[in-house]
């Protein structure tokens, strides 16, 4: 500091304030110490109204250093969480804004049982990561599990993150089926067309069927004695208080509507077959159930389809390591399944430098971490959803993952590589509508489908 300062300093000591500041700042923002991007701008906007104070005043020295160009426009990131009932956990879960190299950059907490509203200002960018930390307690000696979902490349704006269910009053439902032995006095385990429609209990010459279903929605069952050419089925439309009833086998009607299901070839397969009378989410009937491991690739199965105005199919196969499975719902319960055109190949697991190679045309991907650690008090899983484009960016995992295990005595290099999902929507191929899917949960709509490749480790 020349002498010409000091006496100016002299005359006007704020300034001595005012050059020091101006000094810390540039320190900051030149200096070759790494500080993470909150940290800078949180130091900017501390200082910089004392420095547009003493910048004004009369006595106040010019300096064009004041305008360095460096101010940062912030957005809003605004996410929205619905209250949501199946989730309202003693602890209250955390939610994480972290950038593509893993740092940790805010957070908030989440009260499931209530909406949550939270604002992140941020920097206009491509996208962020949104990290969300659940807590389900275990009673002992079955340790706490912590599960974290990290939603990558995020553009800020507004977003919700999952549905609201407002979830409608259970109803018991007891129906007994008399005269339902064959005619050797046995009632197999076949006879139950829709063996998981509820608990059942056997006697000598009749079945009962116990099950809570939702107000207002229907409950089906079907059974099939050996030498009739169709199931006969069981119907009520509209539960709307508890429902025991008896009923003969020999007066239920017959499900004589046939559904047929191909699958490509396959070294093992099953279907779930759902009907509803309308689209709701919890409105749904089991139809049937089948499995094969014979290398079978074709299936006929007969439910009555008038009673149902759409149709929930999962159809799952294996071949070699992986998996596959196609979930549609439409007012049609047949389906051909064509050869899926995906694959992939994990080159490198780790966290640290995940790597795969991938084929065929996809929305998104997620990838699974577990730790389990025999005798601990603590289980993490890691699931991380993204879209096709950053599939092999997610180098920053390992410095995310050590930021997020911070509380506990357990790092990234404890969790173990469980499982890798390449995903497909029928919708238009892009991957927005993969991030739209699992960011408002939205669930799959009448006409739409989700392919689904996977294999597990």
């Amino acid at each position: 500091m020349g002498r010409g300062e000091v006496e100016a300093i002299k005359q006007h000591p704020e300034k001595l304030y005012f050059i020091t500041v101006i000094r810390i700042i540039l320190s900051f923002l030149c200096g070759k110490t790494r500080w993470m991007s909150f940290s800078r701008y949180f130091l900017l906007f501390f200082f910089l109204p004392i420095f547009f104070l003493s910048s004004c005043s009369k006595d106040s020295i010019e300096d064009d250093s004041a305008d360095d160009g460096e101010n940062p426009e912030l957005v809003e990131f605004v996410l929205t969480i619905p209250k949501d009932e199946r989730n309202i956990l003693e602890n209250t879960s955390i939610i994480y804004l972290s950038n593509h190299s893993g740092e940790i950059l805010d957070s908030a907490e989440i009260d499931y049982s209530q909406e949550n509203i939270i604002t992140f200002m941020v920097e206009e960018s491509n996208g962020y990561d949104i990290t969300i930390r659940q807590i389900d307690e275990l009673v002992p000696p079955f340790p706490d599990m912590y599960t974290w979902i990290t939603y990558t490349n995020i553009v800020p704006g507004a977003h919700t993150i999952g549905e609201f269910f407002e979830y409608p009053d259970p109803v018991d439902v007891s129906v007994i089926v008399n005269n339902a032995a064959d005619s050797l006095g046995n009632i197999p385990f076949s006879f139950f067309y829709s063996n998981s429609n509820g608990i059942i209990n056997i006697g000598s010459d009749s079945v009962e069927i116990s099950w809570t279903v939702a107000l207002n929605d229907g409950f089906y069952s079907a059974f099939k004695k050996v030498g009739e050419p169709y199931p006969r089925f069981f119907w009520h439309e509209n539960v709307t208080e508890p429902l025991e009833t008896t009923v003969d086998f020999q007066a239920l009607p017959f499900a004589d509507d046939l559904i047929t299901f191909e699958v490509p070839s396959n070294d093992y397969f099953s279907v779930r077959i759902l009907g509803s009378k309308t689209n709701s989410y919890f409105s749904s009937d089991l139809i049937q159930t089948y499995s094969a491991s014979d290398g079978s690739t074709y299936f006929e199965a007969y439910t009555k389809t008038s009673l149902f105005d759409y149709f929930t199919t999962t159809i799952s196969y294996s071949r070699g390591d992986k998996n596959y499975a196609i979930s549609k719902k439409s007012e049609i319960a047949s389906m051909t399944v064509d050869e899926i055109i995906m694959d992939f190949e994990i080159i490198n697991p780790t966290p640290s430098s995940f790597d795969v190679s991938t084929s065929g045309n996809y929305d998104g991907y997620t990838l699974l971490y577990k730790n389990e650690l025999e005798g601990a008090d603590i289980n993490v899983s890691h699931n991380i959803l993204g879209n096709a484009d950053d599939l092999n960016t997610l180098d920053y995992l390992d410095t995310l993952q050590n930021e997020l295990m911070e509380e506990f005595s357990i790092s990234s290099s404890d969790l173990n590589f469980k499982a890798f999902k390449m995903i497909d929507l029928d919708l238009n191929s892009s991957s927005e509508n993969y991030v739209q899917f699992y960011l408002d949960g939205s669930g799959i709509g009448v006409g739409e489908a989700v392919r689904v490749v996977s294999e597990f480790y």
